[in-house]
Order: structure tokens, then sequence, then C-alpha cells
């Protein structure tokens, strides 16, 4: 039998029910859509010049930052950062230590 990773690579990709989210490794969770910086190359500044009713910039509330990171699967990397700055999160020590078995 041939495996990877414990995936019998003589199924198919239908063989396998799209719940069990083969293939996935790695998720990014924007925690927060704040930036303190000014990167010459963002786009994000020419959106707050040309429409700042648009940049309506956040963090994510801690029971939703929960509900997402309980449904992500173990040994997958969890990336918390995007657009936004992962240390201006409020809630980043949470989000950190909610659960041991992430990469």
């Amino acid at each position: 039998m041939r495996e990877f990773i414990g995936i019998d690579l003589n199924k198919g990709f239908y063989d396998y029910p799209i719940t069990s989210m083969i293939g996935l490794t790695t998720v990014n969770v924007e925690l927060t859509s704040k930036c303190n910086k000014s990167c010459w190359m963002c786009g994000r500044r020419r959106m707050e010049k040309e429409h700042p009713e648009l940049c309506n910039w956040g963090d994510m509330e801690l029971d939703l930052m929960y509900k997402v990171l309980s449904q992500i699967p173990s040994g997958i990397v969890v990336q918390f950062y995007n657009s936004g700055e992962p240390t201006l999160y409020p809630y980043l020590y949470q989000a950190l230590n909610f659960r041991d078995d992430y990469i």
C-alpha cells in the first residue's frame, strides 16, 4: 500500500469524504485588519485615501476567534496574519494559547 502522511495513494480524490480536508496544510486567520505600518507597496494606503468609507479596520471578536480556531483540525499550520498586524490584536495571547496541537 502506498501511503503518504496517512493518505492511501491508491485511492482517488473522490474516495475521501469532503469533510476530511485532505491536502489542507495551512490556514490563515486574520485576527485583525488593523495595521500600524505605512508600507509604500501596500494597497490599503491607496484605499484609505480613495475610499475611506470602506476602511473600517477592526478586530475579530473573541467568541468568533474561538469558534474559528476550534474548527481547524490538529496538525495544521495556523498563521495569524494576512493584511493586518497580529500583534495589534488585543486577544493575541488567547489565540496563541487556545490549542497546543497547532503547528
